[in-house]
């Protein structure tokens, strides 16, 4: 019986980066897409539909959750719920995240799960995060997303960072609560791309220097250079994080949350990072 790998989404008016995105994982190998959309009123619940309807992904309607629980948990429930005799694994991730195998082409992302997941014991694996800035673009410009920015975050950083944050594919039968980072699983090791046990930061104790810890925190002790990471473009360009980003708020929390951090111009210049620059492969853009 195949084992298919899937991608559970949440969208909401990301319509210019639905098609790149959806090519991107296709050619990675993943089975099904599945994305809820969000109340989206720039065209994109309308693309998603028509996808729908070509066989391209699966579309559910997520309503505005406005209160304790949020709208992108309650969609990730539902594609669990609705999806998971169908899918052997599950990977939730957004619309400004690409998965990529450093060492590889795309094509191979598919194959390193599936070998990581022979590893006895092994129900999830977590991604660390390649987190991008807005690599001194103002306006959008009509290219791959991609390809535009390549300034990113090191990996170098003392005690945690941004790139220790995670995102986690999980064998959608031990899924026991859903979670943007790190889903709580019945049984099963959490490991990294490279095989290796995942331990997590216990961040309760702060971002300095965290103890490490196998509670599910989202965020790891260590970061996992490859094979597979996560790219993260968390800003994009300064007219696109205020026109786009900005107006959403949080997906994961809500305003009446004490950590809500809202999506500000400050939050803009603390994601703005300019610490290495690197260019994604040509060969990976034959959509």
């Amino acid at each position: 019986m195949k084992k298919n790998l899937c991608i559970g989404a949440i969208f909401k008016n990301e319509y210019p980066y639905i098609l790149e995105w959806i090519a991107w994982h296709k050619l990675c190998g993943f089975d099904k897409i599945i994305i809820a959309d969000n109340g989206s009123d720039d065209g994109t619940r309308e693309l998603l539909q028509a996808l729908d309807d070509l066989g391209e992904i699966n579309l559910l309607y997520q309503p505005k959750i406005s209160t304790v629980s949020t709208s992108q948990f309650a969609a990730y429930d539902r594609i669990v719920n609705q999806f998971c005799p169908e899918c052997y694994a599950i990977l939730f991730i957004d619309a400004d995240e690409f998965v990529e195998n450093d060492e590889e082409e795309l094509s191979s992302v598919s194959k390193t799960i599936l070998r990581l997941f022979d590893i006895p014991n092994v129900g999830a694996i977590g991604l660390n995060w390649r987190t991008y800035g807005s690599s001194g673009k103002m306006v959008y410009e009509d290219d791959y997303v991609v390809r535009r920015f390549t300034w990113h975050k090191d990996d170098e950083s003392k005690g945690c960072s941004i790139n220790n944050h995670l995102k986690t594919i999980f064998i959608s039968n031990l899924h026991q609560a859903s979670n943007c980072h790190s889903p709580q699983i019945y049984n099963g090791n959490y490991i990294y791309s490279n095989g290796e046990r995942l331990t997590f930061s216990d961040i309760r104790c702060g971002w300095s220097n965290p103890p490490e810890t196998f509670i599910k925190t989202g965020v790891s002790y260590k970061i996992c250079n490859g094979p597979l990471r996560i790219n993260h473009y968390i800003i994009k360009s300064f007219h696109e994080f205020m026109e786009r980003k900005s107006p959403k708020g949080r997906a994961d929390k809500v305003p009446t949350d004490a950590d809500y951090n809202p999506r500000d111009i400050s939050y803009f210049k603390n994601n703005d990072f300019k610490n290495c620059n690197r260019l994604i492969s040509e060969k990976n853009f034959y959509f």
